[in-house]
Formats: C-alpha cells, structure tokens, sequence
C-alpha cells in the first residue's frame, strides 16, 4: 500500500500522504489501473475486485454433470 500512495501523490504533484490518497481513490482503484483484479494478502484470503458475471452454482453433483454434458454436446 505505501508504493500505491507514494506513486499516487508523486503522480499529481503532492507530497507523500495517506489523507489525500484516501480522500481521492481507493486501493482497489489504484490496483486495477496496473491491470490487476484482485490481490493476495499472505497468510489470509485472495481479494478479487471483479467477481465474474457467470458464475453458476450446482446443488448436487449430477447438475453439475448435466450443465458440463449440455456445454459440451452444444
């Protein structure tokens, strides 16, 4: 985070501070302008800022079959 905020206030002309960074962007901004979607925090859970559109969500095990033998026969 502390590259994010300095390369942030470096890039419109201000000295080095978290209140001007926060009061105009968010991480999850700055992040996906350098081409990423989410981040890992090591030791804790992967963060995803584009969860996708088409997720599908089977309760069973032969749903699940079926969609695959559907897609894959289409």
């Amino acid at each position: 985070m502390q590259t994010l905020v300095s390369n942030y206030c470096e890039k419109h002309g201000v000295e080095r501070s978290i209140n001007f960074f926060e009061e105009n962007t968010t991480i999850e901004d700055e992040m996906q302008k350098l081409g990423y979607d989410g981040l890992v925090i090591k030791g804790r859970e992967m963060v995803n800022y584009n969860p996708p559109d088409d997720v599908k969500y089977f309760e069973t095990e032969r749903q699940l079959m079926m969609y695959y033998e559907d897609f894959v026969n289409d």
